[in-house]
């Protein structure tokens, strides 16, 4: 009887099944890393975006915030928040309000805008104190020049969002702080929300 045992064909189906599986764990591993350098060239603009808060130059009882796109794109702001804390100088009635504003036209490669007490207007309609009024930058949201959307909260964190960024997530960032300050400020803001922004120096270097 004719055996159907051909040692070379089993050799080369063993080689052909080696091969197969090598070759896909290749393409898989390409493909992970492709992904891998997609994330980190989508997050390195992300990443030269930041915000802050500093004291006043001019007052010792007043802080500033300030925003700066250190990348060399540019960047829209979909959504800022910051918290004010001042006090009338005729009244001695003290303030503390949340505002949620947007920042309608993007901010310009390499360049930085600051909001100070005056730019804010109370909830009143009054406008803030330079010299006695504190600004605390607690989060912004913003898109990147892919359109890729991120949030960047007042303790330095940047994360994705994916979808939109609404009330709920906001909440879950800052509840918190939020329970602290009396009332949203819904009065529309000046023009200083859709400011010029101005030439930062090095960001390439910098970022």
């Amino acid at each position: 009887m004719e055996s159907n045992y051909r040692p070379n064909s089993c050799r080369g189906l063993i080689f052909t099944g080696v091969s197969t599986y090598y070759g896909a764990k290749v393409a898989q591993d390409q493909l992970d890393q492709s992904r891998k350098t997609t994330d980190e060239e989508s997050r390195a603009q992300a990443s030269r975006v930041y915000m802050w808060s500093e004291p006043s130059k001019n007052y010792t009882y007043a802080t500033n915030g300030v925003f700066a796109n250190r990348s060399l794109d540019p960047v829209t702001i979909l959504d800022l928040a910051f918290t004010t804390f001042g006090i009338d100088n005729k009244t001695g009635k003290s303030y503390d309000e949340l505002h949620d504003v947007i920042v309608i036209h993007p901010i310009q490669p390499c360049s930085s805008f600051t909001i100070t007490p005056p730019d804010i207007i109370r909830g009143d309609g009054e406008r803030y104190s330079a010299e006695n009024t504190y600004v605390d930058l607690l989060l912004i949201y913003f898109r990147d020049t892919n359109g890729k959307q991120w949030v960047r909260a007042g303790d330095g964190k940047l994360s994705p969002v994916e979808g939109n960024f609404g009330i709920a997530d906001f909440k879950k960032m800052l509840g918190h702080r939020l329970d602290a300050f009396k009332q949203v400020n819904d009065v529309k803001q000046p023009d200083v929300m859709n400011p010029k922004g101005k030439p930062l120096e090095d960001c390439a270097a910098g970022s």
